[in-house]
């Protein structure tokens, strides 16, 4: 697809304009200005100095940057997303001066630093992975013609161009330009346009070693809690909370690391490549490293070879970059470079280590959850036994009380018929020695009935009320206890599952990290 870009009159996009004097660091206050003033104000002359400055015959290092805001992608990455660019094509045109290295720079969501000649221009954009995120282009003063020298004097009263892109509207850009001071003789050569990158490269070093120690204290903090948590504690309830509230949120927290670490290694690389870029810069203007690093020395000299005479060489080293790289700005510059490429280099072994700390980690982690279940199964087992043998104790005394009631009703069985016609036949109701023309039986005979029938059906009533209470306590019982088994069982294939699924992420951010 296409990449589209602003249009010049589209008065929703502005920049910002700030004119830098590199050699006395005076900056000018930030102005927002429309594109179409912009591509006008690219094209003007270097102003002649700056108010209350006493004019030298080297004109000073003069920087003009346009800054914008990058636009909002919605966590979509700009080759995705298809952003927009937020500056017009005839301004990028003017100071990338080819529209096709700019787009391959800004559809690159890994990072890019891209050094370019004819005439020199330094490209860099950062990472798009959601932290801060910056697009930087810097020319060289030198004019486009091909015929014109490094040293030509049509370039020493024209300023240096840049345009910078930020996620950041909150950059302050005449700090980061005040960062260095240049000598006036530096504007006819390249190097004043490594000073915006290695102030970008300075911030980005210092986010990433921030991130790192965070993230380095996270996963120490994470080993503390492993190690803490391998100490077994003396209730199994207490390892089975522990398994699903602690080693849960650990392992959700080493998936988070494993993230950052894949867009930290990331920024890392792009760290490397553009100090590697600015040293390699730096060093070129050096006429010694520069041969040294071809391995060849360039000498131009007459061998007279007549009777006692001795072979003269002629160095034909350039006087003018000899001045410029023996001064001492030179020199603390290179050292600065160099500095932070060492320090981008030292980080390595960290970024190197942590993943493999993240992975010991998540076997630790595994196999306390598997040492855990064992210990829970062990339980288990232990405590089904004691149930089982305290159930047997059971059964045999209800055996053995069984055995003794039926005894009981057997002889209450028996005897019972005798008892109820012995005591029937004794009441009062019954006169055994009445007379002739007396009655036997009482005429109230029936008052016993009706007391008899209705506390018999009451008793009945009562005995099969609690029956079947009692039936129902037990089903709950028995409920609760099939509840129990299952309950277990559940915690034992959530577990699997738990650590099944760790196991499934852990490889998928490995793989990750792999392919980048």
């Amino acid at each position: 697809m296409e990449q589209t870009y602003t249009a010049l009159n589209d008065f929703n996009y502005k920049a910002k304009q700030v004119d830098v004097d590199c050699t006395s660091n005076v900056v000018s206050e930030a102005v927002e200005i429309e594109w179409i003033d912009a591509l006008e104000y690219l094209d003007l002359p270097a102003p002649l100095g700056v108010p209350n400055q006493v004019q030298s015959s080297q004109p000073p290092v003069r920087l003009r940057i346009l800054a914008t805001d990058s636009p909002n992608l919605n966590n979509q990455t700009l080759r995705l997303a298809h952003a927009v660019v937020p500056v017009p094509a005839e301004v990028l045109g003017h100071v990338a001066a080819s529209l096709q290295d700019f787009e391959a720079l800004w559809q690159n969501d890994a990072g890019s630093t891209t050094l370019l000649n004819g005439p020199r221009r330094f490209l860099m954009q950062t990472p798009n992975d959601g932290d801060l995120f910056y697009s930087m282009i810097v020319q060289t003063n030198a004019p486009r013609e091909e015929n014109s020298t490094e040293n030509s004097p049509q370039r020493t009263n024209q300023p240096f161009n840049a345009i910078l892109i930020s996620s950041n509207p909150t950059v302050n850009m005449p700090k980061i330009a005040q960062s260095f001071s240049l000598p006036s003789l530096w504007s006819t050569t390249d190097l004043p346009i490594v000073i915006l990158p290695l102030e970008f490269l300075l911030r980005h070093i210092r986010q990433v070693s921030e991130t790192l120690v965070k993230l380095t204290t996270e996963v120490s903090c994470i080993e503390d809690i492993v190690i803490d948590g391998s100490k077994s504690p003396a209730h199994p309830e207490q390892l089975v909370s522990s398994i699903n509230h602690t080693f849960k949120g650990l392992i959700n927290r080493l998936h988070i690391c494993n993230r950052e670490i894949v867009k930290l290694r990331r920024r890392w690389h792009f760290q490397m490549t553009l100090a590697r870029t600015i040293v390699e810069l730096i060093e070129i203007h050096d006429p010694r490293i520069a041969a040294a690093q071809r391995n060849e020395i360039n000498i131009v000299g007459d061998l007279h070879l007549r009777e006692g005479s001795s072979v003269h060489f002629v160095n034909d080293t350039n006087d003018h970059r000899n001045n410029i790289t023996d001064s001492r700005e030179y020199r603390q510059l290179l050292s600065v470079a160099s500095l932070q490429h060492k320090l981008s280099q030292s980080l390595e072994y960290d970024l190197d280590v942590l993943p493999t700390r993240i992975s010991n980690q998540f076997n630790a982690i595994f196999n306390l959850m598997a040492q855990s279940d064992t210990q829970a199964s062990l339980s288990i087992a232990i405590s089904s036994r004691k149930d089982n043998e305290y159930m047997q104790h059971i059964a045999d005394a209800t055996l053995r009380d069984s055995s003794s009631m039926k005894t009981i009703a057997i002889l209450t069985m028996a005897f019972l018929p005798g008892t109820f016609i012995c005591s029937f036949f004794s009441m009062t109701m019954f006169n055994w020695n009445s007379q002739p023309g007396e009655p036997l039986v009482s005429p109230y005979i029936w008052i016993y009935f009706v007391a008899m029938v209705p506390l018999t059906l009451l008793v009945i009533t009562i005995w099969w009320w609690k029956t079947k209470e009692s039936r129902q306590e037990q089903e709950e019982d028995r409920r609760k206890r099939r509840l129990a088994r299952v309950g277990t069982q559940d915690l034992r294939i959530h577990t699997h599952l738990t650590r099944t699924e760790a196991c499934v992420c852990q490889q998928t951010d490995y793989a990750r990290l792999c392919v980048v």
